[in-house]
């Protein structure tokens, strides 16, 4: 079981699938991923060594807002717009 920021990733599923569980990682984010590490995406999570899991897990904190960031940025951005009343935040 491989955890990156909360979430659960099982060892039998493919890693490319799997950075996808995590909000705001998408297909082609989680290819760079891995193709940045030279890894296949076809490869099982719990075939990776302990280094390729850090390098991504560390990657992943550095460079991109995910999970509980990234949702708390996407509510303040709706709250603005409904404050200043903008066509956008009515709807």
């Amino acid at each position: 079981m491989l955890r990156i920021a909360g979430v659960i990733l099982s060892d039998d599923e493919k890693i490319g699938f799997g950075l996808t569980k995590i909000y705001g990682i998408g297909w082609s984010r989680s290819n760079k991923i891995l193709n940045d590490f030279k890894i296949k995406p076809n490869k099982k999570i719990k075939d990776l060594t302990k280094e390729e899991i850090q390098g991504i897990i560390k990657y992943i904190t550095e460079n991109y807002k995910i999970e509980g960031e990234l949702r708390e940025e996407v509510v303040s951005n709706i709250r603005r717009l409904k404050d200043i009343s903008s066509y956008r935040g009515i709807r």
